[in-house]
């Protein structure tokens, strides 16, 4: 679901490629985990997690915005 959102707003976003997908990653990291989650009640509060959980979870988001901004420039330049 993720990456179809990506696809669908990569070419509205200002940055491109790796950039734009390191972006995308952080703001689900940002405001999926951080916030809604424990927000709708399916984790606890961010509080109750040690620091190093959100570091591990915020580079795993990063690494997979990388690899979503470079899998679908290259996809679009095989298209083409």
């Amino acid at each position: 679901m993720w990456g179809g959102l990506f696809g669908a707003l990569r070419d509205r976003a200002p940055l491109v490629g790796t950039a734009n997908g390191v972006g995308f990653g952080t703001g689900l990291w940002l405001i999926d985990d951080e916030v809604m989650m424990p927000l709708i009640g399916l984790s606890p509060p961010s509080t109750k997690f040690p620091w190093q959980n959100h570091a591990r979870a915020a580079v795993n988001h990063v690494a997979y915005g990388a690899t979503l901004g470079l899998t679908h420039g290259l996809l679009r330049k095989v298209s083409e």
